[in-house]
């Protein structure tokens, strides 16, 4: 084996190691926490409140929700997108009414979703507790500083038990006036469980009283896997 060939060698191997290195983290450990597959479907029950009390609005409304995954297609560049067909109905016996059409990508290290025609960096890979990014970096938006807090942990939500939890911290702001919060929820092999934004832009500054008491100008959003 000549010199020249050995010395071939060597650098091949040596490239090789350097293309995995910076390889795509994407595995199915990380997948496992937003599953789609064409046909899947997830139902919510949803809670909405609007508050203003300078026009006596105090107004909640419930409806079931279901998020369902239509088709998919590969885009320019060639990253997987999936149409989300999103449903609404009243009750259980009402019939289903369509809601909008929202799109899940996925690119070599990120779940991005499309929702009203905002782009959200929905989750990260590889899947770590502290790993933190812009919510907001696909969309005009302020930047939104996202958060895993905690993963493979067991949980109850609305007396459903869930062995592992995936749990994003969107936002968690507060001070006397208001109070921004919001977070989701993701289980393993099932996908977003709970949904949660609180919008509260004017609060009675009564610092003894909880802001649940306080509230004058407000929205509360909940949504949880039924």
């Amino acid at each position: 084996m000549s010199r020249l060939f050995i010395i071939l060698l060597i650098i091949t191997a040596f490239f090789s190691c350097k293309k995995d290195e910076n390889a795509p983290v994407i595995t199915s450990i990380s997948m496992d926490y937003s599953p789609l597959e064409i046909g899947k479907f997830i139902e919510y029950d949803v809670i909405e409140i609007t508050i203003d009390k300078q026009i006596e609005l105090n107004d909640t409304v419930t409806y079931i929700l279901k998020e369902f995954i239509e088709s998919k297609y590969t885009d320019d560049e060639g990253n997987t997108n999936y149409r989300i067909e999103r449903y609404k109905r009243p009750t259980i016996n009402d019939n289903w009414e369509v809601l909008n059409i929202w799109y899940v990508s996925v690119s070599e290290n990120s779940i991005f979703k499309n929702e009203d025609n905002f782009r959200f960096k929905k989750l990260i890979f590889p899947i770590k507790i502290g790993n933190t990014w812009n919510g907001n970096s696909e969309n005009t938006l302020n930047y939104q500083e996202y958060k895993i807090t905690n993963t493979d942990v067991a949980e109850t939500i609305e007396n459903i038990s869930y062995s592992n939890v995936l749990t994003v911290l969107q936002q968690n702001n507060e001070n006397l006036i208001e109070k921004q919060y919001s977070t989701e929820k993701y289980a393993k092999t099932i996908g977003l469980i709970y949904k949660e934004i609180i919008n509260i832009s004017e609060l009675e500054p009564i610092a003894e009283l909880p802001w649940q008491q306080r509230i004058n100008i407000g929205y509360i959003y909940k949504q949880t896997a039924r």
